[in-house]
């Protein structure tokens, strides 16, 4: 069933003392069987057990809905499912309501934990913990996973009917017998995620061993022996789907070929599987039934739970430690360098729990905060002593006085009588208790800033305001500052469905209007601060005798000081919005406030004004010169006592909120149960009057139905609260509070602050576009032609980083460095994504010393242009480069470049022109018609878009930049000059002007031509004096390709010669002539797509290499065709076939017509497979 990885979820018993050692009553010929997972019954080498049966997870499938609905196959990929589910349930649940795509085990127990390993397995994300013991599921591959998972959940019973694939074991082969669906079900491997990833089910076993204390063990054991025997095994297998365990009968039979799950990779597990595995179904649950989102902190919990647990480190209560403190792990995959070992199974997937809140409590902020520093510094630190000191983390509460830690540190870790006088040095080095004493306040009022969203729209629905200020178009679209857009979209979620917001025709108090005004500019400052404090944590320590590197407090105290400020933010909002509820409660509708709220909002303010007292002050102080070390020891001081203030003013306008909003709600029912008083009296008089009647007209039907249907109901009000808001408030109601010390309180607030839960379509980023197969065809096609003809040439490939330092690219592309895309600030260095291929080939050349080279380098570039996807512009796209970079003779080099330019579009079959013209004839242009020549840049980029705008546009361009008209009405009859090279050059040499003036460059362009007609390129060159080229980097020819058949593309390719480019990355005057060509491939594909279409009858196109397909008839001869396959393919021949054992042949004709592949290869049993008839 082709090679699906099986994954063990088997675990060793831990009965082991109770168990009868096989050897000791089993005759050696007997125990000779080889059994499939024999290695799970041995101890030590001992066999104590022999496997009974086996459990692989499979797919099943309706082979009758496929059919149904014209699919070839089972899926093979888990895209491919959703794909067929979705279309088939649309359809289903038509005449089946309770008719389900897919249906698998979602419950929160151990069967979840083998089909989310086999999720992440499928899609590359690793098998939870690997061979080398490294926990491998917290990556990108696995939030792929489980956000696919989550996208899953519902209820649909396979066995009655409801559900077109099911995930099992194959004992549901059992529980099929004697169904309907007996002889509609099919089997395959369990899907993959596509290219690079491989179907994995997980494998399990059940043993069977003798007790110790039986008695008759004689017969005991031919039990067991009858139990594991064949014919036992055989019906086993075909009456209730277990599968055997003898290795003979699971691989050499046939019996299992549906289930052979070849080349497994069996994990040894030990006795702590239980909990490994509850960590791991645990945290996918919680996914699944929308306690946390995927992208949470769930998969870093399971991690940090499974190499604590994994490694004896078991974090210690919570109620050990007073803060969170997640310090060392955040460092993880450095400090393996250390060799300890819970440091070398984690990954550095860990670093996101400081930003998430999905943390491990550790005991010693300080004792963390030291292993941080000394990982990343030069200290020459024994791996040893910095072990030692990682080693307390994980021994409980570590008690440190407030003074001398780190003598306490030393002395905890038993290095006193080891250490040497540098390595004490560095412990003291780079302040890491001030570190470690800010983090603890400083992520607790980051949790605290975040909860504030949620209190806020309390505090709305409680008022009964206005949703209408956070819609889309005020906050995305008018003013989009990333702070206030997130904060109004998260609270367009919380408040989604609820019955107690609406719209206020006299709109609402700015305390509620405003939120995102006052939590967005917080949200955007706790960002930056959880990233300095990252930084702070994982940068690297100067060793103690280099006083340059050495740590200093400035970028410590000035997140610190950003840190309160967002405090006073979240501070002010809230005591608006609790002044609002208590003292202006009638004119929102409200009865008036009680004595306790009125007193609680005194507190509120209190704390709020000694909130934004520490906040002035610490950011007046944050820029003074003085002892800042003192100075940071009072911020951390102030951010400890606006922890203890922020959380009280949270939680008071939190209760003042809950009160209000249970006021609102007993408002309502109050109304409700007046009306159903009234209802019931309106009732009851009418069933009075009915009664009377009845009693004139006994028995009469028409009345005894109306004395029915006047039978009082009653109903009970149910108040219908947000969908963020509503679990919230049922916490705070059940006496809960607002604690950033509880994790069940972090993964409320993280999971209904999501604001991903908002209904987004999947649509792409502007300017770019995805290629299916037809076009990867085309793409591939003219990737090959292109990097023929530079390999040709001589070209050898090199590559460079997608992005480049911003200062690398800026100043090097004149107006056009505007369109460069700004990546965001990860850690202090300023980025940008490659604008061109060329800046960074001059870099490359630069950083790695080279004078010469002949380079192409075929990658995606990026501008942040208006796209044009129908003339082939966008903002993504790849750029196909060919540079000579050295010292060479006059225009040599040049006539190549334009030479392998022409190559290329004429071997694509274009019809092009090549305009060329010289930087130094514009220049030289410039100054005959008066232009100034700090102009000189700006009006060539006006000249170039002679090609899209007519000259008024143009001319009216070069006057609003500054030109006398004079002179540009001069440069018209210029600029006008095109045509056959040699002709337009004669002309130019004919004006005095010109030919004084660039005598030289007019020389240097009849050699150009005379190489150029050697080369058979000059038929395709035109001199234009239009062509400008509006990057600043260039300095010699320049030139461009345009279609002549076509105006609705632009240029197709350009380049010219750069000399000075490459010396702006050398020191001193030293420079590198370089020149080169940039095919642009979009534009041309877009024209080669056009043309392909258009041949084909069909408008399709080939999108395959297969040359042959290797087909059958008549029975199963996938042996067959592989041998036939495998010949094809060592001859060089492109060859598929179907993966069926015996495929239908109209199946395998129609995918041979279907996909354009020109030969079949068809063997059947009356031919011979060594000459298959064709």
């Amino acid at each position: 069933m082709g090679n699906q990885e099986a994954q063990s979820s088997c675990w060793k018993m831990t009965y082991v003392g109770s168990q009868v050692l096989l050897e000791d009553l089993v005759d050696s010929l007997r125990l000779a069987i080889r059994f499939w997972l024999l290695q799970f019954t041995t101890i030590n080498g001992a066999r104590i057990a022999d496997p009974y049966y086996v459990n692989a997870g499979f797919l099943y499938y309706r082979k009758d809905l496929l059919a149904k609905y014209s699919f070839a196959g089972p899926p093979t990929t888990w895209d491919e499912l959703e794909h067929q589910a979705t279309v088939i349930m649309a359809n289903e649940t038509a005449t089946n309501p309770n008719f389900w795509g897919y249906s698998w085990q979602g419950a929160s127990f151990e069967g979840l934990t083998c089909n989310a390993l086999e999720l992440f397995a499928s899609h590359g994300a690793g098998t939870i913990v690997d061979a080398d013991g490294r926990v491998s599921f917290n990556n990108a591959a696995g939030l792929k996973a489980l956000t696919r998972m989550q996208r899953w959940i519902g209820q649909a019973d396979f066995i009655a009917g409801n559900s077109v694939f099911h995930r099992n074991w194959p004992a549901t082969l059992g529980a099929l017998q004697g169904t309907p669906l007996q002889h509609r079900v099919g089997i395959a491997l369990l899907p993959n995620d596509g290219p690079g990833t491989r179907s994995h089910g997980t494998l399990g076993g059940w043993m069977v061993g003798i007790n110790k204390a039986v008695a008759m063990r004689g017969m005991a054991v031919d039990i067991l022996l009858a139990l594991v025997s064949p014919k036992t095994q055989v019906a086993n297998f075909r009456n209730i789907g277990r599968l055997p365990t003898r290795s003979d009968m699971y691989f050499g039979s046939g019996l299992c070929q549906p289930f052979n799950a070849s080349n497994a990779q069996i994990c040894d597990t030990t006795s702590n599987y239980v909990k490994a595995s509850s960590f791991v179904y645990k945290a996918v649950n919680d996914v699944l039934v929308g306690r946390m989102s995927p992208q949470d902190a769930q998969l870093n919990q399971a991690e940090c739970l499974m190499v604590a647990l994994l490694h004896g480190a078991m974090p210690c209560p919570a109620t050990a430690c007073s803060s969170i403190v997640i310090v060392v792990l955040c460092i993880a995959a450095v400090t393996a360098k250390a060799g300890h070992p819970v440091m070398k199974a984690a990954s550095p997937a860990f670093c996101v729990a400081i930003l998430t809140g999905g943390a491990i409590l550790l005991s010693s902020n300080y004792a963390a905060a030291v292993v941080v520093r000394l990982m990343h510094g030069r200290f020459g630190v024994r791996s040893s002593v910095i072990a030692s000191i990682a080693d307390l983390l994980g021994v409980g509460t570590l008690a440190l006085p407030a003074r001398h830690t780190v003598d306490a540190i030393v002395d905890k870790s038993g290095l006193a009588d080891s250490i040497t006088a540098d390595e004490y040095s560095a412990l003291a080095a780079g302040m890491p208790v001030l570190l470690g004493a800010a983090t603890c306040p400083a992520y607790a009022l980051l949790h605290l800033i975040h909860t504030a969203d949620v209190v806020a729209a309390l505090s709305l629905e409680a008022a009964g305001a206005d949703l209408e200020p956070f819609a889309f178009q005020y906050h995305e679209e008018v003013r989009p500052h990333a702070g206030q857009v997130g904060v109004a979209a998260t609270l367009r979620v919380l408040l989604k469905g609820s019955q107690f917001v609406g719209k206020r025709p006299d709109g609402d108090l700015d305390a509620f209007r405003c939120i995102p005004q006052y939590h967005g500019p917080a949200k955007e400052l706790a960002q930056a601060v959880a990233r300095a404090l990252a930084i702070e944590l994982n940068s690297a320590e100067a060793a103690t005798n280099d006083a340059h590197g050495t740590f200093h407090v400035q970028p410590l105290l000035t997140a610190l000081a950003s840190l309160l400020a967002a405090s006073a933010l979240i501070a002010a909002g809230a005591r608006y919005r609790a002044d609002a509820l208590v003292n202006h409660a009638a004119s929102l509708g409200l009865p008036a406030p009680s004595t306790t709220m009125a007193n609680a909002l005194e507190e509120l303010v209190a704390a709020e004004r000694e909130v934004q007292a520490a906040a002035s002050a610490s950011v007046a102080e944050a820029g003074n010169v003085g002892d800042d070390r003192a100075m940071c020891r009072v911020v951390v001081g102030r951010v400890a006592r606006a922890r203890a203030l922020l959380q009280k003013v949270v939680d008071i306008e939190a209760e003042i909120a809950r009160r209000s909003l249970q006021s609102r709600i007993d408002q309502k029912v109050a109304r409700h149960n007046e009306s159903e008083q009234v209802k019931r009296k309106r009732m009851d008089d009418r069933r009075k009057t009915v009664q009377v009647q009845l009693a004139a007209k006994p028995g009469d039907e028409r009345l005894l139905k109306q004395l029915k249907n006047l039978e009082y109901v009653p109903s009970e009000y149910k108040a219908t609260l947000g969908a963020g808001t509503g679990p919230f408030f049922e916490r705070l109601s059940a006496g809960g509070k607002v604690d950033v010390m509880d994790r069940d309180f972090i993964a409320l607030v993280e999971t209904i602050t999501t604001a991903s839960n908002e209904s987004r379509k999947a649509k792409r980023p502007k300017g770019t576009r995805d290629f299916g197969r037809d076009e990867m065809m085309i793409r591939e096609r003219v990737f090959d032609t292109i990097r023929r003809v530079f390999q040709l040439h001589g070209a050898v490939g090199i590559d460079t980083p997608v992005f480049e330092l911003r200062e690398t690219l800026m100043g090097k592309y004149g107006e056009d460095s505007k369109l460069i895309y700004d990546l965001a600030d990860q850690g202090g260095e300023k980025l940008s994504l490659r604008y061109d291929l060329t800046v960074p080939f001059a870099r490359y050349l630069a950083s790695n010393n080279i004078s010469s080279i002949k380079r192409y380098h075929i990658a995606r570039v990026y501008r942040r242009d208006n796209p044009a996807m129908s003339r082939g512009r966008f903002r993504e796209f790849y750029q196909c480069d060919f540079d000579i970079a050295g010292t060479y003779d006059l225009m040599m080099p040049d006539a190549e470049a334009v030479a392998v330019m022409c190559e290329i579009l004429a071997a694509l079959g274009l019809n092009f022109e090549v305009k060329l013209n010289h930087r130094s004839l514009l220049d030289a242009i410039m100054a005959v018609c008066d232009v100034p020549p700090e102009k000189f840049r700006t009006i060539c980029s006006a000249i170039d878009k002679l090609d899209k705008e007519p000259w008024a546009v143009v001319r009216e361009e070069m006057l609003e930049k500054g030109l006398e008209a004079s002179s540009a009405d001069r440069l018209e009859g210029y600029v006008a000059m095109r045509g056959q090279p040699r002709k337009v050059l004669q002309e130019l040499q004919s004006m005095d002007a010109i030919s004084k003036s660039a005598g030289t460059t007019l020389t240097h362009l009849a050699t150009l031509f005379d190489y150029l007609d050697a080369f058979g390129a000059l038929p395709y060159v035109s001199l234009d004096m239009s062509l400008a080229r509006g990057l600043d980097y260039y300095t010699g020819v320049i030139y461009e390709a345009v279609l002549t058949d076509t105006d609705q593309v632009g240029s197709i390719a350009a380049g010219g010669r750069y000399d000075r480019l490459v010396g702006m990355f050398l020191p001193g005057n030293k420079q590198i002539p370089a020149v080169g060509v940039s095919i642009g491939i979009e534009r041309i594909f877009t024209i080669i797509e056009q043309r392909e279409r258009a041949k084909s009858t069909t408008g399709a196109i080939q999108a395959t290499y297969v040359q042959a397909l290797v087909a059958s008839v008549g029975g199963d001869l996938s042996v067959a065709r592989m041998r036939v396959l495998s010949e094809l393919w060592r001859a060089g021949i492109k060859a598929e076939m179907i993966q069926k054992r015996n495929p239908y042949f109209e199946r395998q004709l129609e995918h041979a017509l279907n996909n354009h592949i020109p030969y079949m290869s068809c063997s059947a049993r009356t031919c011979s497979t060594r000459a298959p008839s064709r």
